[in-house]
C-alpha cells in the first residue's frame, strides 16, 4: 500500500488468471471511489493523532529519575461514586481516582496512575487512604511545596495530607492492617432511630437475618442502643476466622481474615462508633459487620448469634449492609504490626484527634 495521502496503485488481474489469496482484497481496493479513500485516510490520521495524544506525558519508567511516591489522602465519600474510575455512555462518573488523574496531570506535567491501599465504595469516606504513583520529577522538587500545589489543584472534598518518596519495590497493597470506623452520629434518640431504620429497611428488602426490634433501653450505657451487647458480639468476631457470611459477593481465593479488633463505643455529643482493625476486609465486610452489630444494639438479634453467623458461612445469616455514608477508612499501617494499642482505637472513635503517619 502507498503512504498516507497517496492512493495505492493496484495491479490489474489478467482475464483467466487464477487469483491468489489476496486477489479478492485487491479487487475490493480497486473498486473504491476517491471519496471512500479520503474517508479511510482521515480515519487513519485520526487514529494516529489519538495515539499521539494518549502517549503524550506517559511516564517512561526506564528513566532513572522515575520515582515512586506515596500520598496519604482524606476525602468525603458523599461526593464520589467510589474510588475506581467508571465510564458511562453519557460520560464518566465522579470518582476519587478520576479526580486525582484529571486535576494532578497539569501539576505533575505527566499522566499518572494512582494505586490505592483499597478501593472504597461509593459514599465511603477516608481520613488515611494511601495511594502510590510513579512520576519523573526534577531532583530539586520539594515535597512540602508539591503537597501544597497538589492541594491547590484538588477540590475541597479531597485533600493530600502528606506526600513522601516510597521505598524501592514497595506497594500500597502490602499493608499490615487497616482501620475502619463506622459512625452513627447524633444524640441517643437520633442514633436509636437511625439504627432501627437500618434494620427496618433490611427487613423490607429481606437482606440478612432480621428479627423483631425489641430495643428501648439496655445495659449499654447510652440509654437507648445496647452498646454493651454490641461489644460482646464484636468480641466474638475477633480473631482469625472465616468471614464468608460477611461478604456481599465472592471472587476471593479465601474468605479467612484476621479481625484484630471489633470495638463499640459511645461518645457523648457524637454518637456511636464501631472500630474495626484487621489484616484485610472482604467486599462490604466492614458494613455488614456494622449492620449486624446494629441489629444487636436494637435487639433484633442476640450477641451470641454472631457465632452462628460465622458458622453458617452464608451471607443470608448476617445482618444488613449498613449505609456507606457512615463508614470511613481511618488508617492503613505499613510499619508496625498490630499490637493492640487501645489508645489508637479511642482516637479513631472520635475521642481524640486522629494522627496519620506519613507513608514513606
Amino acid at each position: 500500500s502507498g503512504r498516507c495521502g497517496q492512493r495505492p496503485q493496484m495491479a490489474s488481474t489478467a482475464a483467466g488468471t487464477s487469483k491468489n489469496a489476496h486477489g479478492p482484497l485487491r479487487d475490493r481496493a480497486a473498486e473504491r471511489t476517491e471519496a471512500e479513500w479520503e474517508t479511510i485516510y482521515a480515519a487513519r490520521k485520526a487514529r494516529k493523532e489519538k495515539h499521539r495524544a494518549r502517549a503524550a506525558g506517559v511516564i517512561d519508567r526506564r528513566n532513572p529519575r522515575c520515582r515512586r511516591y506515596w500520598m496519604v489522602l482524606s476525602y468525603e465519600g458523599g461526593g464520589f461514586h467510589g474510588w475506581q474510575k467508571q465510564e458511562l455512555a453519557d460520560g464518566p462518573l465522579r470518582t476519587v481516582e478520576g479526580v486525582l488523574e484529571e486535576r494532578l496531570r497539569p501539576v505533575l506535567a505527566q499522566r499518572v496512575k494512582f494505586w490505592p491501599a483499597g478501593r472504597t465504595d461509593a459514599g465511603v469516606s477516608a481520613r488515611g487512604q494511601v495511594a502510590q504513583f510513579d512520576a519523573v520529577l526534577p531532583e530539586s522538587t520539594a515535597l512540602t511545596a508539591l503537597t501544597g500545589a497538589v492541594n491547590a489543584a484538588l477540590p475541597p472534598d479531597v485533600r493530600c495530607l502528606s506526600l513522601a518518596l516510597a521505598r524501592k519495590g514497595s506497594s500500597t497493597s502490602a499493608c499490615l492492617w487497616k482501620r475502619y470506623v463506622y459512625r452513627v452520629e447524633g444524640e441517643p434518640a437520633a442514633v436509636l432511630a437511625a439504627c432501627r431504620r437500618v434494620c427496618q429497611e433490611a427487613r423490607g428488602s429481606g437482606e440478612g437475618g432480621v428479627g423483631e426490634d425489641r430495643a428501648g433501653g439496655g445495659e449499654g450505657g447510652c440509654g437507648t442502643v445496647d452498646v454493651e451487647a454490641m461489644r460482646r458480639a464484636g468480641a466474638l468476631l475477633e480473631g482469625r476466622r472465616d468471614f464468608a457470611s460477611f461478604q456481599s459477593k465472592g471472587g476471593r481465593s479465601t474468605t479467612v481474615r484476621t479481625l484484630h479488633r471489633c470495638d463499640v463505643r459511645w461518645c457523648e455529643g457524637e454518637g456511636l462508633a464501631i472500630t474495626l482493625e484487621g489484616d484485610g476486609f472482604l467486599y462490604n465486610m466492614a458494613r455488614i459487620v456494622a449492620g449486624t452489630l446494629l441489629q444487636v444494639g436494637v435487639g433484633c438479634r442476640s450477641a451470641s448469634s454472631v457465632e452462628q453467623v460465622l458458622a453458617a458461612a452464608d451471607r443470608v445469616a448476617a445482618g444488613p449492609t449498613a449505609p456507606a455514608a457512615g463508614l470511613c477508612l481511618e488508617h492503613v499501617e505499613y510499619e508496625r504490626p498490630w499490637g493492640g494499642e487501645r489508645g489508637a482505637s479511642r482516637e479513631a472513635a472520635g475521642q481524640d484527634d486522629v494522627v496519620v503517619d506519613e507513608a514513606s
